[in-house]
């Protein structure tokens, strides 16, 4: 019973409303009937007991009022007993009603207990339950999953086995010390396997009946700074991208507000990004489109459609730039305006384009030469009215069929050629063929052309040289009429000469300030090769011209004093670089007790000497070259100069020949070395009319050995004042200060020997260090340095010292390399390293003063240099180009003339200190322009310019031509670039000194 009264006890209560009775609820009647049984049954006993001891009988008998007392009490129990049991049944169903009531809370709770169960391991972000200790107590799945650890294994984890950033102690006491509320933290986990990830933490502190917990949320956060990091990178990346970006780029609000814009709208504009911002942009508009873009600008605004529009910006230096402006707006996925984001375009360069297209458009139509614009299907696109009045076709039928259709039958195969070439190398240069005209006849065009990659036409001009042409033929026929009469033939070639030489000289004036700019090895060697070429053909031209005189009897000899030593020294140094090319050694020697000065015409022997030198080192492929001089062994007043080679060498049965015009000792050498067999021809001429013999000694493989003689006239009275001459011209030269850097004593010594016997003053250094060191002290007009040297070497010498005048603003110093090493390539490596020039060991004393002198007098003309006034009158454009390419890097001022007539028209409005004329143009040549130039000084009593008559001409009696017509000097075309400057600072001085 008690075991049941307890298990009742233990029942809940019954829901309120059920049983507002006290004996209706177990928890009251239940401890009532045990206290009332607790105290009925022993106080029965304890009457029993005391009866027995008063009785004496010990539990025999009770009396009968104790039996009845008994009964009363058992009685009153079982009826205490039975009330309450009939209560109980009675409530029985009230009961049964709580217990299930009871049982349903609990399964509810189980429910529910099972579901915030299943959320936590089902979450997403890492929930876990930590202790005051850090021991984890409950976690979800993905917390365990972000770890790598299965639930088994992190169940046992301390909070310090997967903090990786916070150390343990300070973890701990952080623990310890966590005050009530939520934190917010980023910190760092350590996985099982050892690896690192950032997580942020969402955690606050709780109280379960009297414990203690902390309740987190771990979030994974390595995507997040992942996608942070790319966010900010695609952030620098779009600013990058906007800061550099070739076109102006800005932001405005939905109102068309400034907001941004990048700095090369900035630059545009010459606004900063603080003046920009509003409606201060419209600043940098120009004050003429000002008004007209402001209103198409809010007009697009207000109709939210894209902004274009061309107009201009004015910076506040005044600098005004043509642009393109373009926005366009920024929707949301509703329609909403956001703002606009636009950008400009500078399209200055394209504007002015278009007005040179214009101008070039005007141009094109009132040029008298034919010009013409075709594509590659071989169809005129445009032609100018000069092309339609020459061949008189409409420009309809022009542009109707190909132009190939206009050709003359006989050129067409010619014509598709060249226009196949020009394909392949980008332009076409004096080209002729024949058009046919409306009427039927046949017109000679010159053509240049220039085919242009980037838009694939082709642009040419063309010039009718019909009656030229005509003169051609004419010429033609009389040369084939004449063929074998040799002086006609040379009075042809003569006659020839001018046309020969006027394309020459622009070919090499042109390629010789080609070599001037910077190039690339490639194209430098293009330019070299072409420019050698040129120089080669002018020579054939002056073979052919010379051999012309000779035939024709128009040659002169010259009768002048000369040092056949120096003829043959200068001549020596003079093809040191052609034999150097080849890796040959060129050896010079005169011999002792040759004349000093003789009578004779040393330009015809340096011909003779260069024309042997140039056959020597072209067929030798190794060895050496040698010119002796020396007197005739038994001839009297004779000089004997010889020109030996290691070469190819003549074959016996070729040497009757040789010398014979025309001809050479093999046909294979012509393919192989080119030539037309004049130069010995010409030299043989030339030898037998001063006099002398020329003749070969050769053995087949071994080289040969060409002399020849020349009857002088010793001039022995002039000796010594040749003698004083030459040192007058040592003592009276300009005294420099050299500075030589050199490691080797002896080549000291030999410097200095050499330099004994000048004015200038020498300092020695043994290294590129002391050199530049005693350059950075001291003022030097030249310094000599070797290449090879220790500690510093000339080229690193030469590099630093070139520094130091570029920072320190000096006058740049002259200086020459000295190497050992005889080749095209070193030479090349000392000018690129900032030398001047170079020089090859063994250094001969002749050189070293040549060099010496060239810079004492070179150094006033590059202090004192007058301006001139320089009237050019020529009629070939190309000339006219070559002159102004030749001047544009001098203070001289150019001024064109296209015939004698503008020449003299502009000389009577204009003064000028030099007047270039050339000898034939049309309308009025040059020597008549001369006369009447000098005939208008005299009346306007001016006083006389200089002239210089320029001619192709090459034939004698040219210069005294000149001079009758009242020129002043004479040039000869090809026209060298260094020739013409050295003639105009002549003049330059004189008129400074006057």
């Amino acid at each position: 019973m008690f075991a049941w009264l307890a298990t009742l006890d233990r029942r809940p209560l019954p829901p309120e409303g059920r049983c507002t009775s006290l004996l209706c609820r177990p928890r009251f009647l239940l401890p009532t009937l045990g206290l009332l049984l607790g105290w009925v049954i022993p106080l029965v006993m304890e009457q029993d007991g005391a009866w027995a001891r008063d009785t004496g009988l010990g539990g025999v008998a009770l009396s009968a009022n104790d039996w009845s007392v008994v009964s009363l009490l058992l009685f009153s129990a079982v009826v205490l007993l039975t009330v309450s049991c009939l209560l109980l049944l009675k409530n029985r169903r009230s009961l049964l009603a709580t217990i299930a009531e009871q049982k349903q809370t609990e399964n509810m709770l189980e429910r529910e207990r099972n579901r915030y169960k299943l959320l936590l391991r089902t979450a997403s972000d890492g929930i876990h339950v930590l202790n005051k200790n850090g021991d984890l107590i409950e976690c979800s799945d993905s917390f365990a999953d972000m770890l790598g650890y299965t639930r088994a294994e992190i169940s046992h984890l301390n909070v310090k086995d997967w903090e990786a950033q916070v150390p343990p102690e300070q973890l701990m006491a952080d623990i310890q010390n966590f005050a009530q509320g939520r934190i917010l933290l980023e910190t760092r986990h350590r996985r099982k396997d050892g690896s690192v990830f950032i997580v942020e933490i969402n955690a606050i502190h709780v109280n379960l009946e009297g414990v203690e917990y902390i309740l987190a949320v771990s979030r994974d956060m390595t995507e997040r700074k992942r996608l942070e990091a790319l966010l900010q990178e695609n952030a620098s990346r779009l600013r990058i991208l906007l800061d550099t970006s070739p076109a102006g780029i800005f932001e405005t609000d939905a109102a068309g507000t400034g907001l941004y814009v990048n700095a090369k709208w900035q630059q545009m504009t010459g606004l900063t990004q603080e003046q920009a911002i509003g409606t201060g942009w419209s600043a940098a508009l120009h004050p003429d489109d000002r008004d007209r873009v402001i209103e198409e600008w809010h007009r697009a605004v207000q109709e939210q459609r894209p902004f274009f529009l061309e107009y201009r910006f004015q910076r506040p230096d005044g600098v005004v730039a043509h642009v393109l402006g373009f926005s366009k707006a920024i929707m949301t996925a509703t329609g909403t305006t956001l703002g606009y984001v636009g950008s400009v375009i500078d399209i200055t360069e394209r504007k002015q384009i278009e007005m040179e297209k214009e101008q070039y458009y005007n141009l094109f139509r009132a040029a008298s030469d034919l010009m013409c614009i075709a594509d590659p299907l071989g169809c005129f696109k445009k032609v100018n009215p000069a092309v339609l009045e020459t061949l008189g076709y409409t420009e309809s039928e022009m542009l109707a069929r190909p132009f190939i259709e206009f050709v003359h039958p006989d050129d067409q195969q010619s014509t598709r050629d060249e226009m196949n070439r020009q394909l392949q190398i980008g332009f076409s240069l004096n080209f002729e063929n024949r058009y046919v005209c409306q009427d039927g006849s046949c017109r000679w065009l010159s053509w240049r052309a220039v085919f242009i990659k980037e838009d694939g036409l082709t642009y040419a001009t063309a010039r009718d040289i019909t009656e030229r042409r005509q003169i051609e033929m004419a010429m033609q026929q009389a040369m084939e009429r004449a063929e074998a009469a040799n002086r006609a033939k040379g009075e042809f070639l003569a006659t020839m000469s001018h046309e020969i030489r006027t394309p020459m000289n622009v070919v090499l004036g042109m390629s010789e300030l080609l070599l001037e700019t910077d190039l690339d090895p490639t194209q430098k060697r293009f330019v070299q090769t072409m420019h050698h070429s040129g120089r080669a053909l002018m020579g054939v031209i002056n073979d052919v011209l010379d051999y012309s005189r000779i035939e024709s009897g128009k040659f002169a000899l010259a009768k002048i004093p000369f040092s056949p030593r120096q003829v043959v020294e200068e001549t020596g140094r003079l093809m040191q670089m052609a034999a150097e090319e080849k890796g040959l050694v060129l050896d010079v020697a005169v011999a002792a007790g040759t004349p000093d000065r003789v009578l004779g015409d040393d330009g015809r022997v340096r011909q003779v000497l260069i024309n042997l030198l140039s056959n020597a080192i072209k067929f030798t492929k190794k060895g050496q070259v040698s010119v002796r001089l020396a007197v005739h062994p038994q001839e009297m007043a004779t000089l004997l100069f010889s020109v030996a080679d290691t070469g190819l060498g003549v074959a016996p049965e070729h040497m009757s020949y040789i010398f014979e015009r025309f001809t050479q000792a093999d046909s294979g050498i012509t393919r192989r070395y080119g030539g037309t067999g004049l130069g010995l021809a010409i030299s043989r001429r030339m030898v037998e009319l001063m006099g002398g013999r020329i003749w070969v000694e050769s053995q087949l493989g071994q080289g040969s050995v060409f002399s020849f003689t020349l009857p002088v006239q010793v001039m022995q009275c002039l000796s010594s004042s040749a003698s004083a001459v030459d040192q007058s011209s040592v003592t009276t030269c300009k005294s420099l200060r050299v500075l030589i850097a050199e490691d080797s004593p002896d080549t000291q010594m030999l410097l200095q020997a050499y330099l004994r016997k000048t004015p200038h003053h020498l300092v020695i250094v043994n290294d590129g260090v002391e050199a530049v060191s005693r350059v950075r002290q001291e003022a030097f007009d030249v310094l000599l340095t070797d290449i090879q040297m220790p500690n510093m070497d000339g080229y690193a010498a030469t590099r630093a010292i070139r520094q130091w005048e570029k920072e320190e603003g000096r006058r740049p110093l002259t200086i020459m390399a000295l190497s050992a090493h005889a080749s095209l390539s070193r030479r090349e490596e000392s000018l690129a390293a900032g030398c001047n020039d170079h020089l090859t060991k063994p250094i001969k004393k002749t050189a070293l003063l040549d060099v010496l002198q060239r810079i004492a007098s070179q150094t006033p003309a590059t202090t004192h240099t007058r301006s001139l006034r320089v009237l050019l009158a020529e009629d070939v454009e190309e000339n006219q180009a070559l002159f102004e390419a030749y001047l544009a890097q001098t203070p001289h001022q150019l001024v064109m003339a296209n015939d004698g007539m503008e020449a003299v028209a502009r000389v009577r409005e204009e003064r000028f200190d030099v007047i270039v004329t050339d000898v034939q143009m049309p309308g009025m040549d040059g020597y008549t322009a001369t006369r009447q130039i000098r005939q208008m000084e005299r009346a306007m009593n001016r006083p006389p310019v200089t002239i210089i008559a320029l001619t192709a001409h090459a034939m004698a009696g040219e210069k005294q031509r000149s001079q009758e017509a009242g020129c002043d000097m004479y040039l000869a075309k090809p026209i060298r670039k260094q020739e013409l400057l050295d003639i105009l600072q002549k003049i330059a001085d004189q008129l400074s000194e006057s």
